[in-house]
């Protein structure tokens, strides 16, 4: 399944929505894979800074990966280019895509 979000906002949280825990995140990934254990509630987040964008790990102990090598440990954060991937779960995969960033 692939699905396209706009970066039309400074930052998105990605993570699995949790209703009664008052979770929503931006990018709700609770759909591609419901009871993935390694998907958190507030796994990751993508964030605009000057001169382009990051990827923060927010998990703690749920891994995020960049481009299958750099493991983000907790509250990490590393340059976003085009192309990069950001693994979230074992099944979850984000391609950033500078093409279609606003300006």
């Amino acid at each position: 399944m692939t699905d396209r979000i706009r970066l039309d906002v400074d930052q998105l949280v990605i993570g699995r929505r949790d209703p009664d825990a008052g979770h929503f995140p931006d990018i709700d990934l609770t759909h591609h894979h419901p009871d993935d254990p390694h998907l958190s509630r507030r796994h990751a987040r993508v964030l605009r800074r000057a001169g382009g964008w990051i990827v923060e790990d927010l998990s703690g102990n749920a891994a995020t990966w960049l481009n299958d090598r750099a493991h983000l440990l907790d509250r990490e954060v590393a340059t976003l280019s085009h192309g990069d991937r950001i693994l979230v779960s074992d099944s979850v995969v984000l391609r950033f895509d500078a093409g279609t960033l606003p300006p």
